[in-house]
């Protein structure tokens, strides 16, 4: 593994100095401004703080130095969680991590056989009863030319095509449930495979279970037992330890050792622990914002 370079402790001190500046900033405008509803002004100053994290992202020039997946894994080893405290009780918390870790779960209206049957041999292994059934609820659900299932007339949120949140999948979960009986559904550990949004898997980062889905049939998932637990990086799928017709066949997922895609917490956590929290993924070459959602 290449040392760390010194662009990630350049990164690490530039976001820290950069934080406390604006958080500092920020609570002296609110503290000014409103001082009626707390709760209101919380909410405020976890906006101001998001925006001004971008924008610090977006102005740092080191960020343009990561090009491969071990300058990536350096920097997220380096800056992936910065606490700041600060008077009144208030703490600030961001944590950048990776993101493209599990499957895209709308993605599945385009796989193939082979990966569909990976799934099926997945969730069977949960002892899901009708697996088949599910897999055709899933395909509905994410394909707006679809009709397996009765889903679209009992839903019609569905019509459209697209799986957008957990809440939408618990949806799914229960319409399976109601018209099949069959609770081992929920035993399939779904937050540890599944996400909404997202292309591709970055091979590096990619969880234990997904492995585990890929690899289920012909039972040598071990193969990345130390990629899941991220105690190896390589810099190409080609370097995996498997053969070269195991390699054709997962690329089919669209994985990939380097994906410049970065998810970012904020976290304003207060005395009342009334924690409000934002979440975005930001693209390290483009600089796109994508997948905002606030927890408040």
């Amino acid at each position: 593994m290449r040392s760390r370079g010194a662009y990630a402790l350049l990164i690490t001190i530039f976001l820290i100095i950069s934080i406390t500046l604006i958080v500092s900033r920020i609570l002296d405008i609110t503290d000014q401004t409103i001082r009626e509803s707390g709760d209101f002004k919380r909410v405020l100053q976890l906006n101001f703080l998001t925006e001004d994290v971008v924008k610090i992202l977006k102005k740092s020039p080191e960020l343009n130095d990561i090009n491969d997946s071990q300058d990536y894994d350096d920097m997220l080893s380096t800056v992936s969680f910065i606490p700041l405290n600060f008077e009144r009780d208030m703490s600030v918390y961001i944590n950048i991590t990776h993101a493209n870790d599990r499957i895209n779960i709308n993605e599945i209206k385009s796989w193939n056989e082979s990966q569909k049957s990976d799934f099926l041999s997945y969730i069977r292994n949960y002892e899901v009863v009708s697996a088949e059934y599910f897999w055709e609820i899933l395909k509905d659900a994410t394909d707006k030319k679809s009709d397996l299932t009765q889903l679209k007339t009992d839903m019609p949120r569905f019509y459209g095509g697209g799986i957008g949140s957990t809440d939408d999948f618990d949806k799914l979960l229960e319409y399976y449930i109601k018209n099949s009986k069959d609770y081992s559904i929920l035993s399939v550990p779904w937050n540890k495979l599944i996400c909404f949004s997202g292309k591709g898997i970055n091979i590096n980062y990619m969880s234990c279970e997904v492995w585990k889905m890929i690899f289920i049939k012909n039972g040598n998932y071990d193969v990345g037992k130390d990629m899941c637990r991220g105690e190896k990086i390589v810099d190409s799928i080609d370097d995996l330890d498997i053969s070269d017709n195991e390699i054709n066949r997962i690329k089919k997922y669209n994985l990939s050792a380097f994906i410049p895609v970065v998810k970012v917490s904020v976290k304003l956590s207060s005395k009342d622990k009334n924690d409000k929290i934002s979440e975005f993924n930001y693209d390290i070459k483009t600089k796109k914002v994508f997948d905002v959602s606030m927890a408040l």
